[in-house]
């Protein structure tokens, strides 16, 4: 029987390439490209696809909340005029496909402003759809990152853009600034009980102790109080209320509702990124029935190239004898 030994080398600690203008990009972005891709699905709802007329205020107030996360990005960076290294990347950096469909995006909403054709609405809310998904694969494809290395992250920042979106649409029709049909109240429910369920999943997700240990923060009872009964319960419960009861969107309670999913997710999206963002330790571990100096098996210099981001643990023997 083996037994392996691990020693520590370097422990976890949190990242600090990201702060606060990486956490405002995902919020902001997410929750543009959700409340148009809803904006236009209620359009489609009422009439065919060809005849799709956006809102005014979605034509506007979409573009520019994205435009204002990638500005933050930008800020961050501290380079913004090196921005068109993103363009050379685009088959190997989800970073790169976040930024071009980004401005596809930007672009086909403001287009669909001067020119009414039904192609513009279309390409913005595909463009949308696939922006969410990359900011999600961006942290999936972290690999020192337990809490966002996970093949989950990506529906979860689908489901929470959407969620996000049904939010700020709601809380724009109880302030008379956009009109929904008298179904989108359902819709939200449903965008926000999916964004409960693939969060309440993302945290048992793994028992993994790197993940454990990188996600305690959302086990906080302050924080599951405010995250899952705040965020998700309390929004769902009044929703609930209002689609029982037949209430219109313009309602007080819907109001209130849609305060509560946006506070809720925007806060969510600050956690992760700047509350969850440990990286993973590095341990060497050495499997006492070999000797050090023995024969071993052959392992891939794979495991050498990048150590810190594939893999946590290096067996002591082999670089013992490889270093």
């Amino acid at each position: 029987m083996k037994i392996e030994t691990n020693i520590e080398l370097i422990p976890s600690k949190k990242q600090k390439a990201w702060g606060w203008p990486a956490a405002v990009n995902f919020i902001l972005g997410g929750m543009a490209a959700g409340f148009y891709i809803l904006c236009f699905l209620d359009e489609l709802l009422q009439k065919n696809m060809f005849a799709v007329s956006m809102p005014s205020i979605c034509k506007v107030l979409a573009p520019v909340l994205l435009g204002l996360g990638f500005l933050a990005l930008t800020a961050e960076a501290g380079r913004p005029l090196r921005v068109y290294y993103l363009l050379r990347n685009s088959r190997t950096s989800w970073m790169s496909i976040e930024f071009l469909t980004g401005m596809v995006f930007i672009l086909s909403a403001i287009f669909s402003v001067v020119i009414n054709h039904p192609v513009f609405p279309i390409a913005a809310a595909s463009s949308a759809l696939i922006f969410t998904v990359s900011q999600g694969m961006i942290l999936c494809k972290a690999r020192a990152m337990p809490a966002w290395n996970i093949s989950l992250m990506p529906i979860l920042f689908l489901t929470s853009g959407l969620s996000m979106g049904s939010g700020l649409v709601i809380l724009l029709s109880a302030l008379h600034l956009l009109s929904s049909s008298d179904t989108f109240l359902s819709v939200s429910l449903i965008c926000v009980t999916m964004d409960m369920a693939a969060w309440l999943l993302y945290l048992h997700w793994s028992g993994d102790k790197s993940f454990l240990s990188a996600t305690r923060v959302f086990r906080h009872p302050i924080v599951i109080a405010f995250n899952t009964g705040i965020g998700h319960a309390f929004p769902v419960l009044l929703l609930l209320i209002g689609v029982i009861s037949g209430m219109r969107s313009r309602d007080s309670i819907v109001l209130l509702a849609g305060l509560s999913i946006l506070i809720g997710g925007a806060v969510r999206k600050v956690i992760i990124v700047m509350g969850a963002g440990n990286m993973r330790e590095i341990t060497l571990g050495r499997s006492k029935d070999f000797s050090a100096g023995g024969d071993q098996p052959a392992r891939k210099q794979s495991y050498l190239k990048h150590p810190y981001n594939r893999c946590n643990r290096i067996p002591a023997d082999f670089i013992s004898k490889k270093w």
